[in-house]
């Protein structure tokens, strides 16, 4: 069994995001079957990215049913849009946002990566 590196993976999703794009909604254009993941030409979500890095840094699946899971989902704490009150969101809420681009998903991402070695 590999030792996974979380904060590694969270790098590396950083990267796909960016490069491969971002989708709102599903963990791909096309889903989240394990085809669909390892496919670059479809732009991800945070989550999917975070699986496609798994994979291309594992050369495996995160998990056997990708079904569900949420094996690399975060909370972010953000200010209220209506009163500035910090509150924490999931990082698929922040992502399904259209306003929110691949490279504020990426900065997120990364910050996890730092938090995850800090700890």
């Amino acid at each position: 069994m590999t030792d996974i590196n979380a904060a590694d993976v969270y790098r590396k999703a950083a990267e796909v995001i960016v490069r491969d794009g971002k989708t709102e909604g599903l963990l791909t254009d096309q889903g989240g079957s394990p085809e669909a993941i390892k496919n670059r030409k479809l732009p991800v979500c945070a989550l999917g990215a975070c699986y496609r890095a798994h994979w291309e840094l594992y050369g495996e699946m995160p998990v056997e049913n990708l079904g569900v899971t949420w094996a690399y989902q975060f909370k972010v704490t953000e200010p209220s849009r209506f009163n500035g009150t910090p509150r924490p969101k999931w990082i698929w809420a922040i992502n399904d946002r259209q306003e929110t681009s691949a490279e504020d998903i990426a900065l997120l991402l990364k910050r996890r990566a730092e938090e995850i070695e800090g700890a």
